[in-house]
């Protein structure tokens, strides 16, 4: 209830002075709203506003269903509210099947199943694939060893590859590169290297008119040679070339040969003379 404030009750302290408006005084505030009773109020006080708010600071309380769960737990919890246990309830613990796998899975964690339960002898497959088998000193010793012949050590541990006949010609041609472009100077190549990796060539935007086109590009470095009519036509002319200089140069041979024999002939053709010395 609400009285006016007079010089009796300003001081008393049972009102502990928390008026809400200096002309009234409450007994006991509502927290909400305070509603106008049949009392007579001034006249400047008669075109106010029907409820008048509070100004008491009040503190929110969470209800008895959350006080068992932080604020940070619900947050973050990856379990749907519904499956939690609520302490403050009366419903019986025994939880449906499937509700209870529903709430495993949620959590992440697999559950055997009751048919694996009973046999004791089935292995554990997490245990397998988790946990390495023992091996002895003398087999561990054997597996390093495979392993470094099967990896380059100086290569990155790249694997060594298996070199077939396509890679034997390709390494041929990459040896003998210098009689392919002989305008252009080439490294002299390397005999003593054994391994090799293919790569992949990435085109750049700017590197667009000296690309080789798609079409053009073979499975292999011999294809591509073998695909380029221009390099084939210089290849046979020189080929040809080659053909007429081995062949002028056998034949001088043969001429040398043949002046050989005919200079033996000559000089075995010729009677040795006979001088008769007296006694």
């Amino acid at each position: 209830e609400r009285q006016p404030l007079t010089d009796k009750n300003k001081t008393d302290p049972g009102n502990l002075g928390k008026s809400l408006d200096p002309v009234y005084q409450s007994v006991n505030p509502c927290p909400h709203r305070v509603c106008r009773r049949n009392h007579k109020f001034p006249k400047h006080m008669v075109d106010e506003a029907e409820f008048i708010s509070c100004s008491k600071k009040t503190r929110w309380k969470l209800p008895l269903s959350f006080t068992d769960i932080s604020g940070e737990y619900l947050t973050n919890c990856p379990v749907d509210y519904s499956l939690l246990r609520n302490p403050f309830s009366n419903k019986p613990e025994e939880l449906n099947p499937e509700e209870e796998e529903k709430l495993w899975q949620f959590l992440g964690i697999v559950r055997p199943t009751a048919d694996e339960l009973p046999n004791q002898s089935t292995e554990n497959p997490f245990y397998t694939t988790s946990v390495p088998p023992l091996h002895s000193k003398r087999e561990l010793k054997r597996l390093r060893q495979a392993e470094r012949q099967n990896k380059l050590e100086k290569w990155y541990n790249l694997p060594k590859p298996d070199v077939t006949e396509e890679d034997r010609d390709d390494l041929e041609v990459i040896r003998l590169r210098r009689a392919l472009a002989v305008e252009t100077h080439v490294r002299r190549s390397d005999t003593k290297t054994k391994y090799f990796q293919h790569g992949v060539v990435v085109d750049d935007p700017g590197s667009f008119y000296d690309r080789v086109p798609r079409k053009q590009r073979g499975r292999t470095i011999v294809d591509e040679l073998l695909s380029n009519a221009e390099l084939m036509k210089q290849q046979r002319k020189r080929y040809a070339r080659l053909q007429r200089a081995t062949a002028e140069k056998r034949a001088a041979m043969h001429r040398q040969k043949q002046q050989r024999l005919k200079r033996l002939k000559s000089k075995t053709g010729k009677k040795q003379s006979t001088i008769l010395v007296p006694e």
